[in-house]
């Protein structure tokens, strides 16, 4: 079973390697639900972490429908980070109405170049998920990620269930959303999936953040690696 992690640093990534980890997912700004790296951050990951990196396309925060700026703004991102050494990429797509929006998601696909494709959470909204299973199908994406169009991971398992049975070989279905050590265990005896996909964030300080001013800009979010850690050990037990 692949064990994959939301990381946002270098520092991240380096922690989820240590803790056992397999596949690191990288996206910016994880507090709006994660963006586009930086092709600087990606190829600094790279230089610095051997675990394959899945790199996020996603121009803003806030939805998943784009205009044709957007979209094209997307393009130019996966250009680059393919050629700054992704991976693989995750990126969704939506008609206004929820549903997949096949044909971009699949000129994009052609885009990554035979690289591993992955639809984010965007699949989570979708108001029918057996439909946009067919639709990721169609258009060629490897792999989905969901927690059964839930909050949390536990209450989405039935619904879960269905889009695995749905999706059989056809594409991997990623089980995400609030796994950690005290739930892993149930999320594998439902639905034994090939991956897990979680980022466990904690809130961290620098120096400058509180200062005592007037202007504070707070903290910022860095990976915890001990509850990698934690979910790792449990799996490979």
């Amino acid at each position: 079973m692949i064990v994959e992690v939301v990381g946002c640093s270098v520092e991240d990534a380096l922690a989820i390697e240590r803790a056992g980890a397999d596949r690191i997912e990288l996206c910016a700004g994880i507090i709006a639900g994660g963006v586009t790296p930086s092709t600087g951050l990606l190829r600094a990951v790279k230089a610095e972490c051997s675990l394959p990196v899945m790199a996020m396309i996603r121009p803003r925060e806030g939805g998943f429908c784009y205009s044709e700026t957007e979209y094209t703004t997307m393009e130019r991102e996966l250009d680059e980070l393919v050629s700054a050494g992704a991976d693989g990429v995750v990126f969704g797509i939506l008609l206004a109405d929820g549903s997949i929006d096949q044909p971009r998601m699949e000129k994009l696909r052609q885009r990554a170049l035979g690289l591993p494709v992955m639809c984010h959470r965007a699949f989570d909204v979708t108001p029918n998920p057996l439909d946009a299973i067919d639709a990721l199908v169609d258009a060629g994406i490897d792999r989905v990620l969901s927690s059964g169009q839930a909050s949390e991971i536990l209450a989405g398992l039935p619904t879960l269930r269905r889009i695995l049975d749905h999706a059989a070989d056809r594409i991997a279905v990623q089980p995400c959303e609030g796994i950690r050590a005290h739930n892993v265990s149930l999320v594998v005896e439902a639905l034994a999936p090939r991956c897990i996909h979680f980022g466990p964030f904690r809130e961290a300080l620098d120096p400058t953040s509180r200062l005592g001013t007037e202007v504070d800009y707070g903290h910022h979010m860095v990976v915890d690696e001990l509850a990698i850690r934690a979910v790792v050990d449990l799996i490979r037990a």
